[in-house]
This record gives structure tokens, C-alpha cells and sequence, in this order.
């Protein structure tokens, strides 16, 4: 899978993410580029919020370093980049259960942590992304953590 624009602004800039302010503009720079000029991914960023709003408990703010961070209990389950780049928080053992066995990716920066990524494509479902951010929320509901 190809970890588009998000990976590369990570890798080439990291200097800059403790920029106050300056991840969250570039991110949402990323996202005016997507609604033009990838309007299908753009349409399945809008439906994953409104699903994830959905669910009980969820409130949302700006990531840290830029995108839309999802919260259940006060503590991040996701957050999604402005190009369609999520990034989930697993426990490992999830994680290397939906590495194994679909399109999911270590996290695009920090391989070596709990969380994955998944980059939205026009042709892509959205189911797996679905399963993979419910098993995250049902975990903060059931441990509080």
C-alpha cells in the first residue's frame, strides 16, 4: 500500500511538527487539495467522521500533528490526515491480526508502536476500516484506557 502525501510531509519535515499550530494548517491545506482534486476520498473521510460521530461518546479535536483526532473516555482512538491517511491505536495484538490479514500498515512513522495506518482510496470499502476503528473504540469503553 502507498502511504501517499502524509508519510512523505512526516519524513521530509518532522523538524517542524513541534511548530505550534503548523501541522494542523498544513494538514488542513492537505485536506482543501483532497476535496478538489480527490473528491471520492474526500466524500469517504466525510462518512468515516459521521459514522465515528455516531458512536456513543465520541468527541473529537485537532491532532497534534495535524488531522481530525477521535476520542472516546478522553483518550484518542484515531485520528484521521487531511490526504485520507488514518491512523489507529491498537493493543499488538490487534494490530498483528489486522496486519496479517488485510491492507492494514504499521504506523507510517513509528513502526514499532501499537497503532496502524490505513491510506483511503477512491476504490477502497470501508468496512475493514470500520472493524478496525470499532475494535479501538470498544477498547477504551471496556478498559477505560
Amino acid at each position: 500500500m502507498k502511504l501517499e502525501i502524509t508519510k512523505t510531509i512526516a519524513k521530509s519535515f518532522s523538524g517542524l511538527k513541534n511548530i505550534p499550530y503548523l501541522p494542523i494548517l498544513l494538514d488542513e491545506q492537505m485536506k482543501i487539495f483532497t476535496l478538489f482534486f480527490r473528491p471520492k476520498v474526500f466524500a469517504k473521510m466525510i462518512e468515516i467522521t459521521s459514522w465515528t460521530k455516531s458512536l456513543d461518546g465520541v468527541t473529537t479535536k485537532y491532532h497534534k500533528y495535524g488531522g481530525i483526532e477521535f476520542l472516546v473516555n478522553e483518550k484518542e482512538i484515531f485520528h484521521m490526515h487531511g490526504d485520507g491517511l488514518i491512523d489507529v491505536i491498537l493493543t499488538r495484538e490487534l494490530k498483528t491480526k489486522f496486519i496479517e490479514n488485510s491492507e492494514i500498515e504499521s504506523h507510517h512513522v513509528n513502526d514499532s508502536s501499537s497503532m496502524i495506518s490505513y491510506q483511503l482510496t477512491k476504490g477502497k470499502d470501508l468496512d475493514l476500516i470500520k472493524e478496525v476503528i470499532l475494535s479501538s473504540y470498544e477498547n477504551r469503553i471496556l478498559y477505560k484506557g
